[in-house]
């Protein structure tokens, strides 16, 4: 209101300094504050690289079986139970047996966002603006999945660490009580298939509570040379979406799983759909209505489309404290 009055009466001042104002609290990248974006302009002793150090994702994305799909819903089958054979005489009668197929319709979630930023900040940018949004959207796809796969409460499609019937493996009240032992009966505690083919997937904190494990007389029982994985062998995934040791609180909940991702399901839609535009209106990260046109502005909307189902919860083991719930 403040604004509109400025205007009409025009009083120039009064509208720079609401202007500026606005400015400074952009929900937008802009080139008026550094946090917004300015520290990217072209200065005489600019650096034109944006260095990095985000998070590691993808987990889910390597290791479990992605799925492309065009359509909204899956109809997916997994064997129920299997046919069974039985010793039997000469002329007896023989019972029958039969295959049981079961049938689920899995709904892919959507997830979306749009960046905004002003046109001088692209036009002056001596990087490319837009090319490291993308990317910032492709690390967030990457975590999303990982989430699904892992850490996701949906009451429909829950991750690993809340899916009924996966096998647990108790380690005490405490998260530091982990040791090699645990990890062991881990890997006994699913199907032979899902242990051959198995990893341990753990925040790298934790695995750095179980590299510590000493002997007797102090000495790590990890040969340093032994890199990402058990002292069988056994390969360790470090997966950054997964509890660290200072999210597990009340002692009943799972941190770290064993079991072979592939029996995870991922189906993706298109994989990340990115779509500019310059005449939108759009509301901005500070929850401000911005229309793009009148204000000299574009946005990047990302669109992703996917779910995760544990098609075999037997195929995990889930390691936790307490009762693990």
């Amino acid at each position: 209101m403040k604004a509109a009055m400025a205007l009409v009466n025009g009083n120039k001042s009064l509208l720079k300094e609401y202007n500026d104002f606005v400015i400074g609290k952009a929900g937008y990248a802009n080139t008026e504050v550094n946090g917004d974006g300015g520290y990217i302009v072209m200065d005489p002793e600019f650096e034109a690289d944006v260095e990095k150090l985000s998070a590691m994702y993808g987990v889910a994305f390597t290791d479990a079986d992605v799925r492309s799909t065009t359509r909204n819903a899956i109809k997916t089958n997994k064997r129920g139970s299997n046919v069974v054979m039985y010793e039997t005489n000469q002329g007896a009668k023989k019972t029958g047996t039969k295959l049981v197929i079961q049938q689920v319709l899995v709904e892919l979630r959507k997830f979306a966002a749009i960046a905004v930023a002003t046109d001088e900040l692209v036009e002056d940018a001596a990087i490319d603006f837009w090319a490291d949004v993308a990317d910032g959207f492709a690390e967030e796809r990457a975590r999303i999945a990982d989430e699904l796969v892992f850490t996701d409460d949906d009451a429909t499609y829950p991750g690993i660490l809340h899916t009924d019937g996966v096998a647990v493996e108790t380690v005490g009240a405490s998260i530091t009580s982990i040791v090699w032992d645990d990890l062991l009966n881990a890997e006994v505690a699913v199907p032979t298939r899902s242990m051959k083919n198995g990893k341990h997937y753990m925040h790298r904190t934790v695995w750095n509570v179980v590299r510590k494990s000493k002997d007797s007389e102090g000495r790590y029982q990890l040969v340093p040379a032994a890199g990402t994985q058990t002292p069988w062998g056994t390969p360790v995934e470090l997966v950054d979406v997964l509890p660290d040791v200072h999210m597990v609180g009340d002692g009943n909940e799972g941190y770290a799983v064993f079991g072979d991702l592939k029996r995870v399901r991922l189906y993706v839609k298109k994989g990340l759909v990115l779509t500019p535009s310059t005449d939108a209106t759009v509301v901005d990260a500070d929850g401000t209505t911005v229309d793009l046109y009148a204000q000299d502005m574009t946005a990047l909307r990302a669109v992703c489309r996917m779910v995760a189902m544990i098609k075999f919860p037997e195929a995990f083991c889930v390691i936790g404290t307490g009762t693990v719930s």
